[in-house]
């Protein structure tokens, strides 16, 4: 084990540095001693070799000169394996002290970050001669306001390079730059390549598009030399596991291709197939996302990805053809599987999907969502085999979270449904199994409720659906009070359990269906203001996404002017309550108030609720405590026929501020 102690101001004789302490052995190594700041620290695969960043500057410095640190079983101390002067570093580049280092597997080498040396403060200006301005340039990659965000990050950000930790003559090779900034390990950095990529030249777009498409390099970890293998990708690109192929998406015709390494050579995986692999029920206008990666199996042989239902299997050289692997059993049933890994890795900072495999013919275990029922549970299969997959458990339940013993067929997994909070079990076949857990035991006292799909066809004849949850007791004989919750597709949760707690912004469905209501959960479409909260423009959220407005301002105006909800205000017949903190970066608050005056001016019922320093969901418990009761005494009024609170019908004016709620019910009416 490794820790770095700062010493102490109460006890002078307290040692400052870097130690190495052998746990079984109980000796205790310096590594560095004295002053500094040390971080980072990496063991190799074999707990054998360490390294580290540090740095011993004054304190009073404002530019520190970290250095990276190497030290290995037959070494004394920690000695400095890159600096300043380090070969091959560029001119007015340093090593990075918030960049990560790392070991390759096979631990010949060393992967750390480096960065352009920072431009210490002018102190010879005096503060009030220092202008306080930001300059917007039409040339800029990203906005002002998203750069000032960002400063921090974008500060810290550090580079790719390498070194080879045994070399006679060792240098540093840098395999990122300013215009090729991104770069993942191959092999779990034993290839003698790194996948780069980057969107330089391209980043303005955007804000319309909300994505960039990227150049992908192949960087030799050796020279550091680049070869480009894809040009201008819209979508993703990643290695496999032992580093022979790169497997990548691209959204402009939604198929998956692999590039050869050994060859150069680009194999189309999924273009002669008549499935998609995208996803069949896109709703915005652009580009639909792929259904994504299962895994691989071992030495490259194949890849498995996922279609809308089914898993297939393909050879990444193109050289066999491809293989449905459920058998087309999940589009024949509308079951959705997807593949579990049950094996934990060794490391738990390892999960980046090229390390992740299955043996040839292995015995896999399958999530199953049944897209009509919503039912889930698992599914057995082999990864080599064409044939319907073996159902283990499929229940009116929400399985997750499937974990096996190390050395037993034992398996651990969480199980929920609407009326029963999410649980732990351990079981050995799935026929029986024992419940090692009891969360919520309280909420047998309650009225709790139930969830019931709801399905209909639209005016326009498209196919719809939602959850209608009503009461334990629900009596059909009497009307009840309903209230509807949308917000995009949430019928898939028809099992989910609903933690009845005063929630961020959502409803508290649990909460509301205990007291008496109906509460319904339509699919449907959100339309959100502009985001401010990442300084991006959010011109895409309009274009491409959310919104599904689909066109430039410009190209439809019309269409903007029938989505704006100002223009619909004179319509507006029902009361409402806007919620609207002033620290939203997701929706700004004029726009809360904009929706407030407007109806204020028409004369129409309307309240403004301002959560100080809240953004778009709230975080304190007491805020989260306070609408769930304002939203109770508002359905209850408007629903139930009950009296209204002070703060509906005479307001809470500033000077009461902190020393009243306005929660007392009073016989005015609003």
């Amino acid at each position: 084990m490794v820790f770095a102690c700062s010493g102490s101001k109460k006890d002078k004789t307290a040692p400052q540095g870097v130690f190495l302490l052998n746990t079984e052995k109980g000796t205790l190594k310096t590594l560095i001693k004295g002053k500094g700041s040390f971080k980072n620290f990496a063991f190799d695969d074999e707990s054998e070799h360490l390294a580290f960043v540090g740095e011993q500057d004054p304190e009073k410095k404002e530019i520190k000169n970290y250095n990276v640190y190497y030290n290995s079983l037959t070494l004394d101390t920690a000695q400095t394996i890159v600096d300043y002067d380090m070969p091959g570093l560029p001119e007015k580049w340093s090593v990075n002290g918030d960049g990560r280092v790392s070991f390759s597997k096979d631990g010949k080498k060393l992967f750390f970050g480096i960065s352009p040396i920072k431009k210490p403060k002018d102190t010879t200006i005096v503060d009030f001669e220092v202008a306080k301005v930001d300059v917007w340039n039409y040339k800029d990659d990203y906005l002002q306001p998203m750069q000032l965000k960002n400063a921090d990050r974008d500060s810290k950000k550090s580079y790719l390079s390498v070194i080879d930790v045994f070399s006679s003559d060792p240098k540093a090779v840098p395999l990122t730059d300013l215009t090729l900034p991104d770069a993942n390990m191959i092999a779990e950095g034993n290839s003698n390549f790194v996948l780069a990529s980057t969107d330089y030249g391209r980043r303005i777009e955007s804000q319309w598009s909300g994505s960039t498409s990227k150049d992908y390099y192949l960087v030799d970890t050796k020279n550091g030399q680049r070869k480009k293998i894809i040009s201008e990708l819209n979508g993703y690109a990643m290695a496999s596991p032992a580093g022979n192929y790169i497997l990548y998406f691209d959204r402009k015709n939604g198929n998956w291709y692999t590039y050869v390494v050994a060859s150069g050579k680009t194999v189309a995986l999924t273009e002669s197939l008549n499935v998609k692999f995208v996803d069949e029920d896109n709703d915005v206008p652009d580009l639909p996302s792929a259904y994504g990666v299962a895994t691989w199996t071992e030495d490259d042989k194949a890849v498995l990805l996922n279609d809308r239902y089914d898993i297939w299997s393909f050879s990444p050289d193109g050289k066999s053809q491809p293989k449905n692997i459920t058998a087309g059993f999940g589009r024949a049933n509308q079951i959705t599987f997807r593949y579990e890994r049950v094996e934990q890795e060794n490391n738990p900072f390892n999960r980046m999907v090229d390390n992740k495999f299955v043996k040839a013919n292995e015995l896999v275990w399958l999530d199953g969502f049944n897209n009509v029922t919503k039912e889930n549970g698992f599914y057995r299969t082999n990864v080599g085999a064409a044939k319907a997959p073996e159902l283990v458990v499929m229940a009116k339940y929400k399985y997750s979270n499937l974990a096996k013993a190390k050395n037993a067929d034992v398996y651990i997994y969480d199980r929920a449904s609407y009326t029963e909070s999410p649980n732990v079990y351990v079981t050995a076949d799935f026929k029986t199994e024992t419940k090692l857990t009891n969360t919520n035991p309280q909420q047998q006292n309650y009225n709790w409720g139930t969830a019931e799909l709801v399905k209909w066809t639209t005016p326009k004849g498209y196919k719809a659906e939602g959850i209608l949850y009503k009461p334990e007791n629900f009596d059909p004989n009497k009307k009840y009070p309903m209230i509807a919750y949308f917000y995009e597709k949430l019928s898939d949760g028809l099992f989910t359990y609903q933690a009845p707690a005063p929630t961020p912004s959502r409803l508290n469905i649990s909460f509301f269906v205990s007291n008496g209501y109906l509460v319904f959960a339509p699919m449907t479409s959100a339309y959100g203001g502009i985001r401010w909260e990442s300084g991006m423009n959010r011109q895409f959220q309009y274009e491409k996404t959310q919104s599904r407005i689909g066109a430039t301002l410009w190209e439809k105006p019309e269409l903007y002017t029938e989505n704006s909800p100002l223009f619909m205000f004179p319509k507006v017949n029902t009361p409402v309550v806007v919620m609207a903190n002033d620290a939203d970066g997701a929706v700004p608050w004029y726009q809360g108030i904009e929706m407030f005056t407007g109806l204020r001016r028409l004369g129409k019922p309307v309240w403004m609720l301002n959560y100080n320093g809240e953004a778009h969901n709230l975080v304190q418990r007491q805020n989260r405590k306070d609408i769930q009761i304002r939203e109770q005494q508002f359905f209850d009024y408007y629903l139930k026929g009950a009296k209204a609170p002070a703060w509906m019908t005479s307001g809470i004016p500033a000077t009461e501020k902190g020393k009243t709620w306005g929660f007392e019910l009073t016989d005015d009416k609003p």
